[in-house]
């Protein structure tokens, strides 16, 4: 066996196992039906204040790895939630050559009041 044709093989066996690395997520396609699939979620969130009006809200990203054959094809939105959390397609990597990409995620929401976040 090859090391590509064993990096496939992990792929689903390994680093999408919900017992090791992975949890399952639920990807709703634009116009298609929510699918639960499994996903690695890179939880450093990277956050922004965003000025509209009056208003402020937050700009919160982060990404996750998938397997090319849960999520073929994807648009801007599309969806995926995480933990009860929608979130927007921002962008995508390309297919890597052994059956995963990375997929941007963005999600806005109301300025949370005394987040200890902000300003880091």
């Amino acid at each position: 066996m090859s090391l590509k044709t064993q990096m496939q093989d992990d792929v689903s066996t390994v680093f999408l196992n919900i017992n090791d690395f992975a949890q399952e997520i639920t990807y709703t396609p634009s116009g298609g039906v929510a699918t639960t699939i499994n996903a690695v979620v890179v939880r450093s969130e990277d956050t922004a204040l965003i000025p509209f009006d009056v208003e402020h809200s937050q700009e919160k990203r982060i990404s996750i790895e998938v397997s090319t054959t849960d999520v073929v094809t994807m648009s801007r939105s599309d969806t995926f939630t995480i933990d009860s959390l929608v979130w927007l397609v921002e962008g995508s990597s390309q297919q890597d050559g052994v059956g995963m990409r990375t997929i941007e995620l963005l999600r806005v929401q109301p300025f949370e009041k005394g987040n200890p976040r902000i300003g880091r």
